[in-house]
């Protein structure tokens, strides 16, 4: 702004100007001079930098999101194969409790043969025991 005034004014005319306005438009002048300088050396400096981060700061923000949303992807089929394999595991659960309770009952009958056994004779007689098995095989 000054060195536009300087360059249309000529010395006279500043010195006219000055004399008629007075001391406190000078120091205005002066003032928004400095004000417009830090102002541009704020933008320069502070503002265009920060900018310049912040725009490489969304670029890698965009990267992250794209390798989180591939990884969700991948954890999505990784249970979807975890979950087939628990429905597995699951029917064959259900198929071990039906063949084990086919086995308790087994075991149980043969303890109440044994029990039958040795209260029979007071000692205890492989032959029945030996002999209701092969009645309990047929039976199956």
């Amino acid at each position: 702004m000054q060195i536009f005034l300087l360059n249309a004014m000529s010395e006279i005319e500043i010195l006219q100007f000055f004399e008629r306005f007075g001391l406190p438009t000078i120091i205005l002048m002066v003032f928004a001079y400095f004000v417009a300088q830090s102002i541009k050396w704020f933008g320069v400096n502070v503002v265009v930098p920060m900018k310049d981060r912040h725009i490489d700061f969304l670029g890698k923000l965009e990267n992250c999101i794209d390798k989180i949303a591939d990884t969700q992807v991948d954890i999505r089929d990784n249970i979807g194969l975890i979950k087939a394999d628990v429905d597995k595991v699951c029917s064959n659960t259900a198929s071990i409790k039906s063949d084990s309770n086919l086995l308790k009952e087994k075991v149980e009958g043969l303890n109440t043969l044994i029990m039958k056994s040795f209260t029979q004779n007071g000692k205890y007689d492989s032959g029945l025991v030996s002999q209701n098995t092969v009645n309990q095989k047929k039976e199956v």
